[in-house]
């Protein structure tokens, strides 16, 4: 690893900082817990940036990842809100963006949902993305692999070395899933439909995608790649309903039906932005595109990005809590009737 010294002295070096930073007695260095060693470097009253540090193989291989994203975004000109891109060092690994001020929509979720403004403005965002061929992505990131599923849609048939490693709270949701057939279902037409036709962000979740004055910036590409332009959309949906979920006062007194009666509780707030969300995806589309069928797969999609948020939840705790088990049944209740499920439940109600 580097220590922070280092790190600014390389920022400097290469020029991501301005020279005035190396004799500023207002300098500050934050370390960000994140998967990989993190900073924000900040001078008071100036721009701040964000550096990356790959410490070990794995890791520098998503930075270099991430870096190639920046790269090929950026020739392409796309309308894609990202981070300033400050640069790459391949020699220690290392990733420079500027600091983005603003809340996560995860934050923006809590505090009573964001507004529909900016679901439109991400819809349109993600469209932009989803142009991008996904041969440009595999040129860019030097790979032939032509966009594998992401592993949660093979779930339910874990390997030996994936079973070894789960915490007893995972071992409980992989035995529901196994469990129950429609499960199994779910996840087996999702990963047959799979179709890698674009560039795809690959891991939007709520904490990826910044707000400010309504207008999102994502971040974290280093699971970017070629994919199915349907996880990214169903991904964030399932984010809107995990956190919704989460965020209620479940406890075994009281009644669901009581709960969901209450409109701070109520599913329908959230309306305004996941169909402004919706709307300004699908107005991007080429008119020839194909609709049929998509906005089911897009709840599909949803549904498995949240078993997968109860997998993940799961990593570090004895038991499932209970809003897992709601998670669950909340995402078969998806997978069985997407269409009514996007109408009514979701307020999607016009779209093909």
């Amino acid at each position: 690893m580097l220590s922070p010294d280092r790190v600014v002295r390389r920022a400097l070096e290469l020029g991501w900082l301005p020279s005035a930073c190396a004799v500023s007695p207002g300098l500050q260095v934050v370390s960000i817990r994140a998967r990989n060693q993190s900073y924000r470097l900040s001078v008071q009253g100036g721009a701040s940036l964000f550096a990356k540090l790959g410490y070990d193989a794995d890791r520098a291989a998503t930075v270099a990842r991430e870096a190639a994203l920046y790269r090929l975004l950026l020739q392409a000109r796309t309308d894609v809100p990202l981070a300033p891109f400050r640069g790459y060092d391949p020699v220690l690994h290392l990733l420079g963006v500027g600091w983005v001020e603003g809340r996560t929509l995860e934050d923006a979720l809590r505090r009573g949902g964001p507004r529909a403004g900016a679901g439109r403005a991400l819809g349109r965002a993600l469209v932009a993305l989803h142009q991008v061929p996904p041969s440009a992505a595999a040129e860019a990131l030097g790979v032939n692999n032509p966009g594998s599923a992401p592993w949660i849609l093979s779930s339910h048939r874990p390997s030996l070395s994936r079973v070894q490693d789960v915490s007893p709270a995972q071992a409980q949701g992989l035995a529901l899933l196994q469990k129950y057939s429609a499960f199994e279902e779910l996840l087996d037409r999702l990963c047959r439909s799979w179709s890698p036709e674009a560039l795809i962000h690959n891991d939007l979740r709520s904490s990826n995608i910044l707000l400010a004055r309504g207008c999102p910036t994502l971040i974290d590409w280093e699971l970017g790649g070629p994919g199915d332009p349907r996880w990214d959309m169903g991904s964030v949906i399932g984010e809107v309903l995990t956190t919704w979920v989460r965020a209620l006062p479940l406890s075994p007194e009281g009644g669901l039906d009581e709960l969901l009666a209450r409109p701070r509780h109520r599913i329908q707030r959230f309306h305004p932005f996941l169909r402004a969300f919706v709307e300004g995806y699908a107005g991007g589309l080429p008119r020839d595109a194909d609709r049929r069928g998509w906005l089911d797969a897009v709840v599909g999609f949803a549904a498995a990005r949240m078993i997968l948020l109860v997998l993940e939840h799961a990593t570090l705790a004895p038991l499932l809590p209970a809003s897992s088990y709601y998670l669950l049944q909340l995402a078969l209740n998806l997978s069985r009737q997407p269409r009514e499920a996007a109408h009514s439940f979701l307020g999607l109600s016009g779209f093909p």
